[in-house]
């Protein structure tokens, strides 16, 4: 009898523990796996009718729901349930974590968790009267679950600033849910953006729209289209014979040295009321870049080919962005140029002979920056003399000097008598700091 009871304990352990997750199946009609460990256990007659109906029957994926279920069962002795999945054809069933009892009760409320994929779910929840009331014997009622796929997010538009203008005309688009990028439609054409946020979209209306009333639509990346907002399209100014101007908004100082990729912004203002319709570009006399829009960013000194491992290093030397605009009325501005120029090497600086000085008279540092081409010509130096305890004993800052040529730099001694070490540090005019730090013996007497 110990032995009997001993099995009985171990198999409910086993039902009520096994953690298995639930799989889209088909209706839930054959006998389970398990069901010989049922019947042991729960034997005799069977009475009465298993019911099981969830709170949803549309959970969201991963979202808590609940079961209400009634043994049918007369209340007395030990009674329980257990919940199950089944596969397709309903001819496999397994156990899952959700059990109740053993207790005289008829009703209990499970706590279910739906499977975060979308699908169709089909469950067993098999009720039981203990073995100690031979009237009892296992039986079970079905239900299902559908999950829906996830919902695509819609944009709700709610104003348009200006609400009408001709062909090239910068809109403010406001709203809420706009996502973080997408499309604009104008009159069902593509509208260039220019901002992008979850309130608020910049574009300008695009080129081949008739005059009159066409709707703007926005579709956020992945979600779905939005309300439509009407904006009247304008018939141009017929006097526009301006050619519109195109400025560097942002970049590099004329002049200046890089060390990395510059992002350049180009933006185009068009004086003779018609708007700007494409700003064209290119870097290095590539082919030209259109872009529909009045302004934008444009990389220089990025590599053409793949970059290697490590990440992407720009390319050294100057480079050239060609570029003009051209408004709505066919004004094209004249070809303008802007120069870039790029050094990723640091400089090199070098020692090449100890230096001797008496105290109170002036003393000669000799030394060297080296620097490859292409570079800026001159690098900013900085000097430090260290005594034998390694303590900087003198600063220089020198300033920027002319790099590959020797150089010299001059003090008035007031070091005691001893010897001494003077390092030599440099950083080019494109930021980039020395390679090495050259070091040489300086004694005092």
């Amino acid at each position: 009898m110990r032995f009997r009871a001993a099995t009985i304990l171990v198999v409910l352990a086993i039902a009520a523990a096994a953690v298995l997750a639930a799989v889209t199946a088909g209706p839930a009609s054959a006998t389970p796996s398990m069901n010989s460990t049922c019947t042991m256990c729960h034997t005799g007659a069977a009475s009465g009718a298993v019911t099981a109906t969830p709170s949803t029957s549309t959970p969201a994926g991963g979202a808590a729901y609940t079961v209400a279920i009634s043994i049918g069962l007369t209340a007395s002795g030990r009674t329980g349930y257990h919940v199950a999945t089944t596969d397709a054809g309903g001819s496999a069933t397994n156990w899952i974590a959700v059990s109740g009892g053993p207790g005289s009760q008829t009703s209990w409320t499970a706590n279910m968790t739906a499977p975060a994929a979308a699908g169709t779910y089909y469950y067993k929840v098999w009720s039981a009267k203990g073995k100690d009331d031979s009237t009892g014997q296992a039986k079970y009622a079905t239900y299902s679950i559908t999950v829906p796929p996830p919902s695509a997010s819609t944009a709700v538009l709610s104003g348009l600033s200006p609400t009408s203008g001709p062909v090239g005309t910068t809109v403010i688009i406001t709203g809420a849910g706009l996502g973080t990028s997408g499309a604009v439609a104008v009159g069902g054409i593509t509208a260039a953006t220019s901002a992008w946020s979850a309130t608020s979209i910049t574009c300008t209306v695009p080129a081949g729209l008739t005059v009159g009333a066409k709707n703007v639509v926005v579709t956020p990346a992945g979600g779905a289209a939005s309300n439509a907002l009407a904006f009247s399209v304008d018939a141009l100014p017929a006097s526009d014979s301006t050619a519109p101007t195109t400025t560097v908004a942002a970049g590099p100082v004329a002049g200046a040295w890089c060390n990395d990729v510059v992002t350049v912004t180009l933006a185009a203002a068009d004086s003779g009321g018609s708007g700007v319709a494409v700003i064209v570009y290119r870097v290095d006399g590539a082919a030209p870049v259109t872009v529909n829009a009045s302004s934008v960013d444009v990389a220089v000194g990025a590599p053409q080919t793949a970059s290697a491992v490590g990440g992407p290093r720009a390319v050294d030397g100057p480079h050239t962005v060609d570029y003009y605009a051209t408004d709505v009325a066919g004004n094209k501005e004249s070809m303008q140029s802007l120069t870039v120029n790029i050094d990723t090497c640091g400089p090199a600086t070098r020692a090449p002979r100890p230096a001797k000085a008496k105290q109170g008279r002036t003393v000669a540092l000799k030394y060297e920056i080296r620097d490859t081409t292409p570079n800026a010509g001159t690098a900013e130096v900085a000097i430090t003399v260290r005594n034998g305890r390694g303590k900087i004993v003198k600063r220089l800052q020198v300033g920027p000097r002319a790099v590959n040529t020797s150089l010299t730099a001059a003090f008035r001694c007031t070091l005691r008598p001893g010897t001494y070490r003077f390092s030599v540090r440099a950083t080019d005019a494109a930021g980039n700091p020395q390679a090495n730090i050259a070091s040489q013996r300086l004694t005092v007497r």
